[in-house]
């Protein structure tokens, strides 16, 4: 087996190849990936794009280790960061969770589409989110209060984990919002125009 779990890889096929194994980001090539998981009897890897919240599988023909500078380990990187460590490994987590909830609310045009539904109701997508932070809210209070979860499939992590996405997609789209309200001034030979 070439490559391990944690390895940073980059892919070097060429664009045919990867729509010959069913790749249809093509744009993959542009970025860096970590493998996540493998499967080592067929030589496939599991490669997650952090630049892009992806996921693809890839064979190891495909694949090449990227150089670390000074021969430091990948997972030594991680130790410069200030913090607990655990703190990095859910952020990794989080942008799992966000990428395959992505593709199953949003699928590959707008990654935020199902966010932006509540315009139909003539709400804007970052009140949305802040509905869906408040029922998350709520169902924690409860579970302080009670010390139970009735819903059995989504646990107190997942419910937490959950609000950490939203509050990042709340982020993002209240940035949206305030560039819609408040466009950069145009700059023309560099003078600013009102």
């Amino acid at each position: 087996m070439k490559f391990q779990i944690g390895d940073t890889v980059k892919v070097v096929a060429d664009k045919e190849r990867l729509e010959m194994i069913g790749v249809f980001n093509k744009t993959i090539c542009d970025f860096e990936g970590k493998v996540k998981s493998t499967d080592g009897d067929i030589l496939e890897y599991e490669i997650y794009f952090p630049k892009i919240s992806a996921y693809y599988y890839l064979d190891e023909q495909d694949l090449e280790l990227v150089p670390v500078e000074g021969g430091a380990e990948t997972k030594q990187e991680v130790q410069k960061l200030f913090g607990h460590p655990r703190f990095y490994e859910i952020l990794e987590d989080m942008g799992e969770l966000h990428s395959k909830k992505n593709h199953d609310y949003a699928g590959t045009s707008d990654p935020l589409k199902n966010l932006r539904a509540c315009t139909r109701l003539d709400l804007e997508p970052f009140m949305g989110v802040m509905v869906r932070l408040q029922d998350k809210w709520s169902r924690l209070e409860e579970f302080v209060k009670s010390g139970k979860l009735m819903v059995k499939g989504e646990s107190v992590k997942d419910t937490l984990m959950d609000n950490a996405v939203y509050s990042i997609l709340a982020i993002i789209l209240y940035e949206e919002q305030e560039k819609v309200k408040h466009p950069a001034p145009m700059v023309v030979d560099g003078e600013v125009c009102h």
